[in-house]
């Protein structure tokens, strides 16, 4: 079993990650680190762990060790965290985005090589059966040539979400959609197609004022202060145009995330797995070709950490990692600058 400490001790854990580690077979939790003295005891007496500590550096002076440093703190912090994790010896698995531009996860990279550490981050699409499914669906050539692409990861967000059960108005100011709700499914775009040639993105305030709608702080009023309304069109310069949205401006999402139009047929991606969660459409007709097994019944978002400590014991590669998170920052940060200039962004030689 592999130590873990836990650094940020907030909602993310509970909804998340807390009862994934209490079912882990290859992890337990060594210590937990939060700022927040109340939410550290209460993180503390959840997981029934009394190494508690008030900061990093608290923790790192002390005599508890771990294998793993798990960081689930705001996206601001995850550089600083990460760094100072590799130096001291830790492997590391960050929550999403784990560098805000290219050029520090291109850094953060190096430094974990150079101290024979892993570096694995979020978000676990690769681990996912139905998006493995999609991809060697498209690798067989049934569909023919991919042309268009529609990838919609939309919706409220946790404001206007029933179990919300945390303060949600972080993900509207600091968080924004796209690095909180979008990446989700422009992880998947990237997993399938790669780094597109070039990125065309617009992204602005859509819905000014917010009320929460469930929760603890329900019928608060707050500003939104970060994003709200993100699209963007990715060109693969064969064709092939992804049409993306990752916003937090839609009622009612869409049924099916990916619709992805080929030369011989269409697939029509929803819902996280099962048969049904796949549907191709060609000249036979329609057909149910999504996975048949239980991984969108047991999901949850530890996995990923298992798959870090299975690839620390030579157990498993290590499919959740910072390389291709890096990829999906890289075109992140070209969607903000593409919207923040007016500009179409070319990005650098294709990594698929």
């Amino acid at each position: 079993m592999k130590k873990v400490v836990i650094i940020g001790c907030g909602a993310v854990g509970y909804r998340w990650y807390f009862d994934g580690i209490k079912k882990s077979k290859y992890c337990e939790v060594a210590a937990l680190v939060d700022i927040d003295e109340e939410a550290l005891e209460k993180a503390g007496k959840y997981l029934h762990n009394d190494n508690l500590y008030s900061s990093l550096e608290e923790f790192l002076s002390s005599k508890c060790k771990a294998d793993i440093a798990l960081i689930l703190t705001q996206h601001s912090s995850h550089f600083r965290l990460i760094e100072q994790c590799l130096n001291n010896g830790l492997h590391v698995y960050s929550e999403k985005p784990f560098a805000e531009t290219k050029r520090e996860a291109q850094y953060l990279l190096k430094v974990a090589h150079d101290k024979g550490k892993f570096l694995a981050s979020a978000p676990q699409i690769k681990l996912s059966s139905r998006n493995q499914k999609v991809k060697e669906i498209i690798e067989s050539g049934v569909l023919g040539k991919i042309a268009l692409i529609r990838a919609s990861g939309s919706n409220m967000g946790p404001a206007d979400r029933k179990d919300t059960d945390y303060n949600p108005k972080w993900f509207y100011n600091d968080g924004g959609s796209l690095a909180s709700l979008g990446i989700y499914t422009l992880s998947i775009i990237i997993f399938l197609f790669g780094i597109p040639d070039r990125v065309a993105s617009y992204s602005g305030i859509a819905f000014s004022n917010r009320t929460v709608k469930y929760g603890p702080n329900s019928g608060e009023k707050f500003k939104v202060t970060a994003p709200d309304n993100q699209i963007a069109i990715l060109d693969y310069e064969n064709g092939m145009y992804v049409m993306f949205d990752g916003s937090y401006v839609v009622k009612h999402p869409v049924d099916y995330e990916l619709i992805i139009h080929g030369e011989l047929g269409t697939l029509l991606v929803g819902g996280f797995g099962g048969p049904d969660s796949i549907i191709l459409e060609n000249e036979h007709g329609k057909q149910k070709v999504g996975p048949d097994d239980s991984c969108h019944l047991e999901w949850n978002l530890f996995w990923g950490v298992d798959n870090l400590a299975k690839c620390i014991q030579q157990e498993s590669e290590l499919i959740v990692s910072g390389e291709f998170a890096k990829n999906v920052i890289e075109v992140m940060e070209a969607m903000k600058y593409s919207n923040k200039e007016n500009i179409i962004v070319r990005l650098g030689e294709n990594e698929r």
